[in-house]
Order: C-alpha cells, then sequence, then structure tokens
C-alpha cells in the first residue's frame, strides 16, 4: 500500500471535515495548503484561514464532526506577474490553485480541479496577500470542486465496492482486524457500498477492539505519562463498552479528569459522561469507532496533523 503524509488542519479528534450540501453528502479532510515558488511562508496561515472560510460555505460544503478517508489536498502557484498602469504602476499576480482529491488509505488521486485568483497590491507581497483573501465563499470554481469530488468519491465506490469487501476479507484472515476495519470504515455515508460493508465492519471492530486494546490502554498511559493529555484521551476514546479493557480504561480518565485543562475537558465531555453515567452509548460507539479508524489514519499511515 503507497503510503502517504497529510497535515490535517483540526481540532478535536485534529481535524476538521468538509461537507458539500445535499441529501447525501460525504465529508472531506481539508489538507494544508502547499506554496509553490515565490510564495513567501508567512501566507501560509493566511491561506489556510480563507481556505477553511471557502470550504465551509453555502455553495461548497459545510464543518460537521465526522470522519473521512478523503483529503482536499491545495497548492498554490503563481503562473503570471504583471503590473496595472495607472498613476502609480501596481504589481499583479495571478495564481493557480490546484486542489487535488486523494484517498488517505491508499494514496490515490480521484481528481484534480483548479481555481484562477489574482492579486494587485503596492507591491508584490500585497499583491499575494490580495490574492489569497480573495479566496471566498462565492468562489463558483469552489463550489464546483466540490460537488464533482463528491461525485468522484461515490463513482470510486460503486466501482470498487465488492474489491474492497474482499481486500478486507483477505486481511482477516491474516488477523489484521484494525487494518480490515480502518478499510471498512474509511467507506462513506452517502454510498451504496455503505450499507454493504456494515455488518462486516460491526465484526471487525469486535476483533480489533479484543486484539488491540490493551496496547491501546498502555499507548494512552505513555502519553499521560508525557503529559499529552489530549492524545491520551484520543486514544482511550477508542476504546468501546465491549473491549474487554474498558473497566481499565473508565479508571484511566477518571484519574486523568481532574488534571484537564478546559478546552482538553470539553472535547472530551461526551467520553466522560459515558465512562461515568452510560450516556449515549450508541454515539459514544460511533465516536470508538471514529477515533480507531482516525488513530489507525495517524499512526498505520504516519499522517501528520496540525493543532493536535
Amino acid at each position: 500500500m503507497k503510503k502517504t503524509i497529510i497535515a490535517l488542519i483540526g481540532f478535536g479528534f485534529g481535524l476538521v471535515q468538509l461537507t458539500a450540501q445535499g441529501t447525501e453528502s460525504i465529508s472531506l479532510l481539508l489538507g494544508k495548503p502547499a506554496l509553490g515558488k515565490g510564495i513567501p511562508a508567512q501566507h501560509q496561515s493566511r491561506l489556510e484561514t480563507q481556505l477553511l472560510g471557502a470550504f465551509t460555505s453555502v455553495e461548497a460544503g459545510s464543518m460537521g464532526a465526522k470522519y473521512s478517508a478523503f483529503a482536499v489536498l491545495p497548492s498554490l502557484e503563481i503562473i503570471e506577474r504583471g503590473k496595472v498602469e495607472g498613476m502609480k504602476s501596481k504589481p499583479t499576480i495571478k495564481f493557480s490553485l490546484s486542489m487535488k482529491l486523494q484517498n488517505a488509505y491508499s494514496g490515490e488521486v480521484l481528481e484534480v480541479r483548479e481555481a484562477v485568483i489574482t492579486g494587485v497590491g503596492a507591491d508584490e507581497d500585497e499583491a499575494i496577500s490580495k490574492a489569497i483573501s480573495g479566496i471566498r465563499r462565492n468562489q463558483p470554481q469552489l463550489g464546483k470542486a466540490m460537488k464533482e469530488f463528491q461525485v468522484a468519491i461515490a463513482a470510486y465506490y460503486e466501482k470498487n465496492c465488492g474489491q474492497i469487501l474482499a481486500q478486507s476479507k483477505d486481511l482477516t484472515a491474516r488477523q489484521q482486524y484494525q487494518e480490515a476495519f480502518g478499510l471498512l470504515h474509511s467507506v462513506p455515508q452517502g454510498t451504496g457500498c455503505f450499507e454493504q460493508v456494515q455488518q462486516s465492519k460491526n465484526e471487525l471492530f469486535r476483533k480489533a477492539q479484543a486484539s488491540g486494546c490493551a496496547s491501546i490502554l498502555a499507548k494512552a498511559q505513555a502519553a499521560q505519562a508525557a503529559n499529552d493529555f489530549s492524545r491520551a484521551l484520543s486514544l482511550v476514546a477508542e476504546i468501546d463498552a465491549e473491549a474487554p479493557c474498558f473497566d481499565e480504561a473508565k479508571a484511566f480518565t477518571d484519574n486523568l479528569e481532574p488534571k484537564l485543562d478546559e478546552e482538553i475537558h470539553n472535547n472530551y465531555e461526551w467520553l466522560f459522561k459515558f465512562h461515568s453515567a452510560g450516556a449515549e452509548a450508541e454515539a459514544a460507539r460511533w465516536n470508538a469507532m471514529n477515533s480507531l479508524f482516525l488513530g489507525w489514519l495517524r499512526d498505520g499511515l504516519k499522517l501528520n496533523y496540525l493543532n493536535q
């Protein structure tokens, strides 16, 4: 399997998801944009902010606390420099904003779309800033790209669902339960394949819990020892109520809770409520599935997340 490194803008589980509008929308991750030659690094943060704003628009999509195995990987390249003549000539810069849709599991690129943006300023740096600021919610090119990405993902799973199920069976036969579960959990809601994999996915989740519970808890304890409490909780969140080490996981969160700052505590409020009172058990199981999947992406595929 091809490995890939994707830096993702995130919160909570370490991710921000983007969903295009529609009855059956498919979540997408937003990757860290790459800056091309001649674009100073100080524009990185502004570009990330603008892209988040653009991709969370009514036309292009909205954020949701879901998961995904697909990422939109943007890159910005200068394609033309010029000047606007007047009382004082001003530099203009035209950019290509390339958006690559990639399967994080396989590294396969499904689609690439491009938007062209232009900036004018008193100097080149200001022209770059103006161009980046022009990446806005009402840009038709971005909305169109998101909708086309949705279509491409749906077509991918319509074509490959049988192969995905066969691959998961092969992984299961080799007792690679977490990998098999991750493969099936990467199938997004809103596709016909999603219903076909549900039964096998649930069985694999139970097997992954049984085989990996002790290892997950040991990693959480190591993270706590390193005072990385957010990482520790993200790991414990992978442990389901039917896991053999669930009681130890509950005791772990009880011990850790008083040490947390407000932000981390709020992010995992659902976990504390579930461990203390069994609140919203079905939602907690879904969160455990998502946490296990995202943990597998992070550790197995060596993904690098921002703000985690």
